[in-house]
């Protein structure tokens, strides 16, 4: 799904961007953290969280936590990556070992073993420096990997051996916060700039325009599984918006939701259902909405908290049950099985701010977050 980072609450949803963004593990679960070096449980005695940061994940949807952050050196010399600030996650829909990872200010990592070890993409940072906003995979070609780096969109078309910047935007500090390429057609790739621009490359990133602008500052944005002609896009004081078109125009939610009361307007994430087409899930200040016509109208579903009790920044929902939602507010994860008739509470391994949060494709029981320290 992959919410990009937020840059006011410094959140990343990793969002599934195509018809299947994410990773079968088998095995050992993946965990970096520059403070968590082994099995760390969270059941009926919940422990203390730690300040790490980094990437963490579950085996049993936020119960126990296993590390593993190993960097692939030559010979005998042994390093890990504890200690990096996530920004985004990123599974490979067509290669069950193959995981990204966007950071801050260390660049690009990358595994091809479930996450048993991380290489560096060394030759990403001499074409792109800076920090890593959003990871993209063509879904029909795992070599095909883009990733928004600061304002530019660079893509390497052989695995990571060598990549090109392709876009960027007119001014260094109107930042990509997200690119996405179509899972239907994935010659199509849009970017999103912070500043409200939409743009497009109908040529796998060879020539780009420029779309629509919606003078918003926008967060992320998400495709249809129905149709790839859908798009929707949260923005971070205008609320929801979604194109029937490809991105050429933009219709906003804030009418459907009026009745809902007016905090809908402050968004967080949005997802949509895999398995059930049409049905979408948008967190707002309101708290959690959820349409079952592709947005033509909207219910709250009722959390633990009221209004205003707690900032959700997070949120992702299983590919394979969308009963089963996952949320985050500070370091609480918040899971519900049954589309929010109950929630269960569990507490995150890290005080640091989350920055991703991702559920497996395949196994559901699988949850991935990335944390990161504040920016100074």
């Amino acid at each position: 799904m992959k919410i990009k980072i937020d840059k006011n609450i410094y959140l990343i949803k990793n969002k599934d961007k195509s018809m299947g963004r994410k990773i079968i593990l088998t095995g050992l679960i993946l965990m970096l953290s520059v403070t968590l070096t082994g099995c760390i449980s969270f059941g009926k005695k919940e422990t203390a969280a730690g300040s790490g940061v980094g990437a963490v994940a579950t085996g049993d949807r936020g119960d126990t936590w296993v590390a593993k952050y190993k960097l692939m050196t030559p010979g005998a010399i042994e390093a890990n990556i504890g200690g990096v600030n996530v920004t985004t996650i990123e599974m490979d829909p067509t290669d069950t070992n193959a995981i990204y990872m966007g950071t801050r200010g260390n660049g690009l990592y990358y595994s091809y073993n479930g996450g048993d070890g991380w290489d560096h993409a060394d030759v990403l940072s001499k074409v792109a420096a800076g920090q890593i906003n959003s990871i993209s995979i063509d879904a029909k070609d795992k070599c095909s990997v883009y990733a928004a780096v600061t304002n530019r969109v660079v893509k390497t078309s052989d695995c990571n051996r060598t990549w090109q910047q392709v876009f960027n935007t007119a001014k260094a500090d109107e930042a990509v916060v997200d690119v996405v390429v179509d899972w239907f057609n994935t010659s199509i790739v849009y970017a999103a700039a912070k500043d409200g621009s939409v743009y497009q490359s109908a040529n796998a990133g060879a020539s780009w325009a420029k779309l629509a602008d919606v003078e918003q500052e926008i967060k992320e944005l998400e495709i249809s599984s129905k149709d790839s002609r859908v798009l929707f896009m949260t923005t971070v004081a205008a609320g929801l918006y979604k194109s029937t078109d490809g991105g050429k125009s933009w219709l906003s939610m804030n009418e459907r939701m009026e009745s809902l009361g007016g905090k809908y307007r402050n968004g967080y994430a949005v997802a949509v259902s895999k398995n059930n087409p049409g049905k979408v899930f948008y967190l707002s200040r309101l708290g959690l909405l959820q349409s079952f016509d592709n947005g033509e109208t909207w219910s709250k579903i009722a959390l633990l908290t009221g209004e205003n009790e707690a900032t959700f920044n997070a949120l992702d929902v299983s590919v394979k049950d969308d009963n089963l939602i996952f949320l985050v507010s500070g370091s609480t994860l918040y899971r519900t099985v049954n589309g929010g008739q109950t929630w269960e509470t569990r507490k995150l391994p890290s005080t640091a701010i989350l920055t991703d949060l991702d559920v497996h494709l395949a196994n559901d029981k699988l949850l991935f977050v990335g944390f990161s320290a504040p920016q100074k």
